[in-house]
Formats: C-alpha cells, sequence, structure tokens
C-alpha cells in the first residue's frame, strides 16, 4: 500500500512540475494591461489661499512619487535645478504649501518617480 501512494505522489508531483509553470506563465500573458493616464484628469487641482490641494482621483502609477513647484512652462524628462519640493503624494487627498512670494500663474506642478527616476505627470496652472 505504501509503494501504491509513492508511485502515485511521484507521478502527481512530475505532473504539477509541469503543469504549474506552463499554468503561471499563461496567467501572466493572460492578464489585461493596467492603465496609465498621461495627463492629469480636470478638476483635480484646486488652488486655496495658501494651499494647493490634490483630489484622490488623481493615481499616478510608479512608486514614491514627490510633488514639484517648477516656476514656467516645463518639459523634459529631468528636474531643473529650481524645482521646489512641496511634499510626497499620498493615496488621500494631499494638501501641499504655497511658498508665500509665489506671483500667480505660470507655473507647473511635476510629478516626478524616486523609483523610476523620471517625471511621470505634469500639470501646469
Amino acid at each position: 500500500m505504501i509503494r501504491r501512494l509513492r508511485v502515485r505522489h511521484r507521478r502527481v508531483f512530475g505532473v504539477l512540475a509541469v503543469l504549474l509553470p506552463v499554468a503561471f506563465v499563461a496567467a501572466i500573458a493572460a492578464r489585461p494591461e493596467f492603465p496609465v493616464s498621461e495627463t492629469s484628469p480636470r478638476g483635480l487641482l484646486e488652488r486655496t489661499e495658501g494651499e494647493f490641494f490634490l483630489e484622490p482621483g488623481l493615481f499616478v502609477a510608479a512608486p514614491d512619487v514627490l510633488v514639484y513647484l517648477v516656476s514656467g512652462e516645463f518639459s523634459g524628462d529631468s528636474l531643473p535645478g529650481d524645482a521646489l519640493l512641496l511634499g510626497t503624494l499620498a493615496s488621500v487627498r494631499s494638501s501641499f504649501p504655497v511658498p508665500d512670494d509665489l506671483e500667480p500663474g505660470g507655473h507647473t506642478l511635476v510629478f516626478y518617480s524616486l523609483g523610476h527616476g523620471e517625471v511621470v505627470l505634469t500639470r501646469s496652472f
């Protein structure tokens, strides 16, 4: 009886050794793509006296996102030297302090991912 169980277990483990990696690769290949937004949807940025508010609808699919304030229009993949760090992007409503000497208009919020080492999103205001 023990011999028959050993033979059965050996066969089952042999089949599993072949089928599990194949099933894993098939499952990874069949999963849907995760949508990544290149631009911020409208209405997510609010500015009040002394603070910026980002609504929770803003989702950036990148790790460790930092929010910077850049004067003027921004284009490129690296941060300029005069970028001002406002804070980290949280999954809940985030607020960031506004510098006292900030003049209205002509600024860009830059979302920089530390994990990827690149700019993932910009938002002009």
